[in-house]
């Protein structure tokens, strides 16, 4: 549905600004089409070592390499293959980034996992080595460190990308030019779809809408039947996408909401780009 959902997209919003990531690990059928029809604005590439891993899949870095070398040309740039998340793991993981480099593999960008540079100074090096882009990956702190690893690359006149931080409040205090979550993907697995809400607190922007067809039970936090803002939801969605209630379930509802979860990431960037906008006027 992955290829699906984002061409269905673009039809009703041809003029949105689509940037996505796919993981190696669980890479979507007819990913090629999106390329070539020119849905996406720019489409990173992503080992999903860290995911497959945590679910007991195995990613082999040959494999990888071969279809970065293959489909080189196709992403706007490829995250290394970072099997080791600790922090101990810069020579193993460099090991692999000076493999990919080798090999003609174009635009890598280098992950950083020794936040606090307790044994390597890892980020520091990939500053000096001017890679565009500079990753901060998985710490148990993560959240604590990113902000001020963020200014120091920025400091520098490099680019950050947050792996795997879509929170919209953190996100609002650390403008970095890269985020990635898989959630618009996953969500409607769980029963879920994620909604925009513009007139929520601020921070509280996202909202999580259950779906009584995957979650029924009564008890959980905003099942749409029961949701406090539902009229509000169906008439944004009505007034977007022309969707009604029923098309939220039944046949042809997994596009549906992936549709509308999707316009969810869309203006949670839309709308951080103003912030951002906001506060560089104000400094």
């Amino acid at each position: 549905m992955y290829y699906e959902a984002v061409a269905e997209y673009k039809k009703v919003r041809p003029d949105a600004e689509l940037n996505i990531l796919i993981a190696y690990s669980d890479i979507p059928p007819r990913f090629g089409n999106i390329i070539k029809e020119d849905l996406v604005d720019s489409i990173i590439l992503d080992s999903g070592a860290y995911a497959a891993n945590h679910s007991g899949k195995y990613v082999p870095f040959d494999s990888y390499l071969q279809f970065c070398k293959r489909y080189n040309s196709y992403f706007d740039f490829k995250i290394n293959y970072d099997i080791d998340f600790s922090i101990y793991g810069y020579y193993t993981n460099n090991k692999y980034l000076y493999k990919l480099l080798d090999a003609g593999v174009d635009n890598v960008v280098p992950v950083v996992h020794d936040h606090t540079c307790q044994y390597t100074n890892e980020i520091e090096e990939y500053i000096n080595m001017r890679y565009p882009i500079i990753a901060i990956g998985y710490h148990s702190q993560k959240k604590k460190h990113a902000p001020s690893l963020t200014r120091r690359i920025q400091a520098n006149d490099l680019e950050v990308h947050l792996l795997g931080i879509t929170d919209f409040n953190f996100l609002t205090q650390v403008p970095a030019e890269y985020v990635d979550s898989s959630s618009w993907g996953q969500v409607q697995k769980f029963g879920s779809l994620l909604w925009f809400d513009e007139k929520q607190p601020f921070g509280k922007n996202v909202v999580n809408i259950g779906l009584s067809d995957k979650n029924p039970q009564k008890d959980k936090k905003n099942l749409i039947e029961d949701f406090k803002d539902k009229e509000r939801f169906l008439e944004d969605i009505y007034k977007k996408f022309n969707f009604k209630y029923r098309d939220l379930y039944g046949k042809g509802s997994t596009i549906t909401r992936s549709i509308v979860t999707i316009d969810c990431f869309v203006s949670m960037q839309e709308f951080l780009r103003n912030k951002q906008k906001e506060k560089s006027v104000q400094q």
